[in-house]
């Protein structure tokens, strides 16, 4: 029997995004789908309903229409990690330089690739009649905001080249970075063409409202408690009912590291978000009169968008998790981490202030080795799984999406050969020395990050701890 972990409650008022608080306006957002109760059979079920467990859904039925499908949550279907996040939509031609040294060279054009069809896919979804998701593409800025995050940008463009794809990404001087954004910390940066924004609460809601058009079961408020396998698949276990299954699929995000195996290669992390106040002269102040997304080139970066005439700054800098504490208050509601995208936004944004702020919310983030998400079967079962995204969801979920589809169906195809399935995924220390090491790291990379914007030196011990990801041969943690 497969046990699996409670996620924290998505209900609590105080962990609220403000998109969750914005899509209460839509028809339909607020009821509730019915519990689980009695013996229910279905051919796939689908064990947590974010964007990975929905698109997982329709990517099944685009397959084999006459699937019998069942989503449950335990909570509801969309309002986790999914409805929480920047509503930034990329893949991952920005990362093509930390993928080319641990995939090599053809393996992340792939990887990069199909973050394109993935972009295509959602733009599709996100843009068609009677769904208003927000969508704006123009494009994502990586903006170089103190002398020692110089250097990655004509990194980025020389590994482009070499690539073969130099058209993936364009340098910006400071006098072209003001024509999509002016401020006194902007030094030029890069600018991505792939990038989209979108309203990540609505795109949740259109899409439980599409896999039910589709003939999906849906059941909410249903916490699986544990998973019996069988010869012919899986019987699922919760307080009121059970659901018998050929196959299923666990997309419960950070709860996944309830499979012993899974551990070694993933820590949970939190991501903070503030949003403003409508601040349309400030925004006009800027010069930000496009859509153009924008994070900075810190390793614990801080991302931001604009949604009408506000302004969503994140953090992803939250604190560590431990083992599988996914209770855990910090994870949620830490305070310096509630307070530091509202700083950012002042500091990186100085037409704001710390008064132009609305609300602010933090959740759990589920976090691998190699910062790559991962879509596999459990060995000799009818049990799959994906997960990993490392902060970096919106558009990685359509992927995993997919490569759960193709490895559910037994498809042989550009999914299930992708790294986010072959890959061996590299391995983390073992508790407690993973936590320990790991906000000893944190601490070592934002001091330095800090102390580096503000024209300073950073001090020997915040120099050795931001190393030792480097020192010790990791993936993770590396500036």
């Amino acid at each position: 029997m497969l046990n699996l972990l409670m996620p924290p409650s998505s209900y609590r008022e105080e962990d609220r995004s403000w998109w969750l608080n914005d899509v209460r306006s839509l028809q339909g957002a607020l009821r509730n789908h019915a519990r689980l109760t009695g013996t229910q059979t279905a051919d796939v079920a689908i064990i947590g309903g974010g964007f990975t467990g929905m698109w997982s859904a329709l990517a099944l039925l685009d397959r084999h229409p006459k699937l019998r499908i069942t989503v449950l949550d335990a909570f509801r279907c969309g309002e986790g990690a999914s409805s929480r996040n920047g509503g930034k939509a990329h893949g991952y031609w920005s990362s093509l330089g930390r993928l080319s040294q641990q995939l090599g060279a053809s393996a992340a054009l792939a990887t990069a690739r199909l973050g394109d069809k993935a972009q295509d896919q959602l733009r599709s979804f996100c843009t068609s009649s009677g769904r208003d998701c927000w969508w704006q593409e123009s494009g994502n800025l990586a903006i170089s905001t103190a002398a020692s995050q110089d250097y990655k940008i004509a990194e980025a463009v020389a590994v482009a080249a070499r690539m073969g794809v130099a058209d993936s990404v364009v340098a910006l001087s400071q006098d072209e970075m003001v024509q999509h954004i002016k401020a006194p910390l902007f030094r030029g940066g890069l600018l991505y063409r792939e990038g989209a924004t979108v309203h990540p609460a609505r795109v949740a809601h259109y899409l439980r409202a599409e896999i039910q058009a589709r003939g999906c079961a849906i059941y909410e408020d249903t916490q699986i408690a544990a998973i019996t396998p069988t010869e012919n698949g899986a019987v699922l276990h919760s307080a009121n009912g059970q659901l018998t299954a050929g196959k299923v699929i666990l997309t419960t995000n950070f709860a996944l590291s309830s499979l012993a195996h899974l551990r070694p290669h993933l820590t949970n992390f939190s991501s903070y978000a503030t949003m403003s106040r409508p601040a349309p002269e400030a925004l006009r102040g800027h010069g930000w009169l496009g859509s153009v997304g924008a994070a900075d080139l810190r390793m614990f970066l801080h991302y931001f968008r604009k949604a009408g005439d506000r302004v969503l700054m994140g953090a992803g800098s939250g604190p560590i998790g431990f083992g599988q504490a996914l209770q855990a208050e910090r994870l949620r509601q830490d305070k310096p981490s509630l307070r530091r995208p509202a700083n950012a936004l002042q500091r990186l944004l100085p037409g704001f202030s710390t008064q132009d702020i609305e609300r602010s919310w933090g959740w759990p983030i589920d976090v691998t080795a190699d910062r790559l998400p991962y879509a596999a079967r459990l060995k000799g079962q009818n049990i799959f799984y994906g997960g990993g995204f490392s902060g970096h969801g919106v558009n990685p979920t359509l992927i995993i999406g997919q490569c759960l589809a193709s490895l559910v169906t037994g498809q042989d195809d550009e999914w299930t050969r992708s790294p986010f399935c072959q890959r061996k995924m590299p391995s983390l220390p073992p508790e407690p020395l993973r936590f320990i090491g790991g906000s000893a790291v944190r601490w070592g990379i934002m001091s330095c990050e800090n102390d580096e914007e503000d024209g300073h030196s950073p001090n020997m011990a915040a120099r050795f701890c931001a190393a030792l990801p480097r020192l010790t041969g990791m993936s993770i943690g590396l500036r």
